[in-house]
């Protein structure tokens, strides 16, 4: 589903890079640049109060740590850029 709706149907979709990269060499999908030029400030972070998986728990924390520094006035991250394609 994820692969036919986007090649014939007229949407909007969030895929994967990886799974992107294909169709888009292959000319059945458009990249568009959604990156707004003034980045929305982050809400927040929900997470459970115990019981959280190791993974999770160290997203949670990187997270925590990148929001912290970009309200300490860190620049944005710069949007992956394919090789060749800049």
């Amino acid at each position: 589903m994820m692969g036919w709706l986007p090649r014939h149907e007229p949407v909007l979709a969030f895929l994967p890079l990886n799974f992107a990269l294909p169709l888009i060499d292959a000319g059945e999908v458009h990249e568009v640049n959604v990156r707004p030029a003034n980045p929305i400030e982050p809400l927040g972070l929900l997470r459970p109060l115990g019981g959280t998986p190791l993974a999770a728990g160290l997203l949670c924390a990187y997270l925590g740590e990148h929001f912290a520094a970009l309200r300490r006035g860190a620049a944005w991250p710069q949007p992956l850029v394919r090789p060749g394609s800049a």
